[in-house]
């Protein structure tokens, strides 16, 4: 360990550890068992001095309190270092106690620190008593114009806009209409079942009660015939309309001298038809095929769940299920081939109130999206995800998940070099679960907890004897975790390789993280991932050989 590590657990303890050093140390932590280790020691020996001084109530040692909500201490104030309150402490106990002390708390496990900083997936509350015609019911990953200024809002009146920078939001009209915001966009609302889309993208699913619904651009106007459509802007006020299912009336705002073109003036659009419409100009209305991946769609009206019965897993109580997702159900994919949502096919999973708004995992942010292979793990497809360079993850909308869990992940690592950490899975709140792949191929699991987000101590549990697994074949990777029973065992192809002890609740009703750390800015998993199967309890252990000798059977991997 070298001297900038050491000096960084000092300033933690101290209190004196800036947030940027503060991150530094967790980096460190969550890969060195050496400054985990003196971490603990000296975090312990601290605690346990600090005890021996206050029992033999000393009134000349003033043990300083940490300032954690700034990472600093006041300024002006003495800050005394915990080198120096050692000796202080050190007076006045017994050596026979300290060192039985010592040797106590030196035999503990090791601690480990994590910072969330997670945007989470989360519904928008509605404000009642207002005349708006329009609400946000979801939002993913999105940053708002007006947040900038305090002035968040849910609920839109007539005249009013909403500015989209970045992600999606799903907004419902007061008829019914609901309506996929993409970010960068720009949309204001004109009645409660109409709007101006200015720029951007959106798609629009319409149910019999919002019949003649209406969406207004620079260069037309779209009456809804019942349907789901998708429209685009550009900066320049060009139109696309594409027509997913269902039927579009189209009114263009051309040049009149251009009506005789059969392309322009009003027409019928119908499934899998586009339009492309030029703001200014002499240029015709082009026809063009409709192309449901140019669009973000969280109403997959089209989507066809369990289309081959055969290649569904066998799970048992599938009603403790709080994830389960099959990379050859319900992935929704861009014109690149890659990854913008997976459908969770655990029935109630989601938290939401309205139950047309499914539970999935998502990735807006076109450069993050992982990739999809149709032949990935034993002929089933297979989510791929490109390690520390493409820096590609999958976040899901809220999840409600209680202390306990079993997870089970189909995947398989691939080769890398040098330093191989990856997160395949994040789970939990203020007690985190992470199942991992190691270095040398290992699979491995830890979970962390604090008290306040802000404030170490932290404890963790890691699994350390774990196994390396080969790169060559899919594996399945599980973990029982309950608290009550005091369960926490890593296994790999139904082979436990690791236990544990569990620390702490995974309770917590937020967004979780597949394929990087919890912060989505490091650990980046390298590798596919083509099912993950999660339980809100600990299986008993023949239901858990159950479920894993299906996944095994299913993906045709071999018992080692």
């Amino acid at each position: 360990m070298d001297k900038e590590t050491e000096n960084l657990i000092f300033r933690a303890i101290d209190g004196a550890i800036s947030p940027g050093e503060f991150e530094r140390l967790q980096d460190v932590l969550e890969v060195n068992e050496v400054a985990r280790v003196f971490y603990l020691k000296m975090l312990s020996l601290d605690q346990s001095v600090a005890e021996l001084a206050e029992s033999a109530r000393d009134e000349i040692v003033d043990r300083p309190k940490a300032n954690w909500n700034t990472f600093a201490s006041d300024s002006g104030k003495t800050n005394t270092s915990l080198r120096g309150r050692w000796l202080s402490y050190l007076s006045i106990a017994a050596s026979a106690v300290v060192l039985t002390t010592f040797v106590f708390y030196f035999a503990r496990p090791w601690s480990g620190t994590e910072i969330v900083q997670v945007r989470e997936v989360e519904p928008a509350p509605s404000i009642p008593g207002k005349n708006d015609v329009a609400e946000v019911v979801q939002r993913i990953d999105c940053v708002l114009e007006n947040e900038k200024w305090g002035t968040v809002d849910s609920s839109f009146e007539p005249g009013q806009s909403i500015t989209l920078l970045e992600g999606v939001v799903v907004i419902e009209f007061r008829k019914g209409a609901r309506v996929t915001l993409e970010g960068p966009a720009n949309l204001e609302f004109l009645s409660d079942n109409s709007g101006f889309l200015r720029s951007g993208k959106l798609t629009a699913v319409i149910p019999d009660s919002a019949t003649g619904f209406e969406i207004l651009t620079p260069s037309s106007r779209l009456i809804d015939h019942g349907t789901e459509f998708g429209v685009s802007v550009d900066a320049n006020g060009n139109t696309e309309t594409h027509v997913f299912k269902g039927e579009v009336e189209l009114v263009t705002s051309q040049p009149k001298s251009q009506a005789a073109n059969s392309n322009t003036g009003s027409q019928r659009l119908t499934d899998a038809m586009g339009i492309r419409i030029k703001r200014e100009g002499e240029v015709a209305a082009e026809v063009i095929d409709a192309n449901p991946s140019e669009f973000i769609r969280t109403s997959l009206v089209d989507s066809r769940r369990f289309e081959n019965q055969n290649e569904v897993t066998e799970l048992v109580d599938k009603e403790h299920l709080t994830m389960w997702f099959e990379a050859g159900q319900g992935v929704q994919r861009d014109s690149s081939g890659r990854v913008i949502s997976w459908e969770n096919l655990a029935q109630g999973s989601s938290n939401r109130d309205q139950p047309s708004l499914e539970s999935s995992a998502w990735q807006v942010n076109a450069s993050r999206r992982p990739g999809w292979s149709e032949n990935g793990l034993g002929g089933f497809p297979a989510i791929q995800f490109g390690g520390y360079d493409k820096k590609e993850f999958l976040a899901t909308t809220p999840l409600r998940l209680k202390a306990d869990a079993t997870a089970l992940v189909v995947c398989q690592f691939d080769p890398v070099e040098e330093i191989g950490y990856g997160h395949l899975l994040v789970l939990g709140g203020p007690t985190k679960f992470i199942l991992e792949r190691r270095e040398k191929s290992e699979a491995g699991s830890y979970t962390l907890s604090w008290q306040n987000k802000k404030v170490p101590p932290f404890q963790m549990e890691a699994l350390e004897n774990v196994k390396s697994v080969s790169s060559h074949q899919p594996q399945v990777c599980a973990v029982r975790y309950s608290v009550d029973q005091g369960i926490f065992e890593l296994s790999v192809n139904g082979k436990v390789v690791a236990s544990g002890n569990p620390i702490g609740s995974l309770a917590v009703n937020s967004s979780q993280v597949i394929g990087c750390g919890p912060r989505r800015d490091r650990f980046f998993f390298k590798g596919q991932i083509s099912e993950i199967v999660m339980y809100n309890r600990a299986l008993e252990q023949e239901k858990f050989d159950e479920v894993t000798e299906s996944l095994m059977r299913k993906y045709k991997i071999e018992t080692q």
